[in-house]
């Protein structure tokens, strides 16, 4: 009887080793892809920095053509006035 009873123990044991053993499987996989999400999110992050400052770079350039242009229309006006003066003096 008291033999019985130590096997079932045993085998009671034995299964809970199995779901211990199963669950730190689990666990273990989910360590690993915890990890790879890591690496994922680090390497999305770089990616986004240097995004940001290609965005910066361009909107610099961009700041910077503006005023070119601003400029090149200002002697655009220029020029058609002084054309437009010239024009005037040249019929009087």
């Amino acid at each position: 009887m008291e033999l019985q009873n130590l096997e079932k123990q045993v085998d009671v044991l034995q299964n809970q080793k199995k779901d211990l053993e199963t669950q730190l499987n689990e666990h273990k996989n989910m360590e690993s892809m915890a990890s790879e999400q890591r690496g994922r999110i680090e390497k999305l992050t770089d990616e986004l920095s240097r995004k940001d400052q290609e965005i910066e770079g361009l909107v610099q350039a961009l700041n910077e053509e503006e005023k070119e242009l601003e400029i090149l229309e200002n002697k655009s006006l220029q020029l058609e006035q002084m054309l437009q003066e010239k024009e005037f003096a040249l019929k009087t």
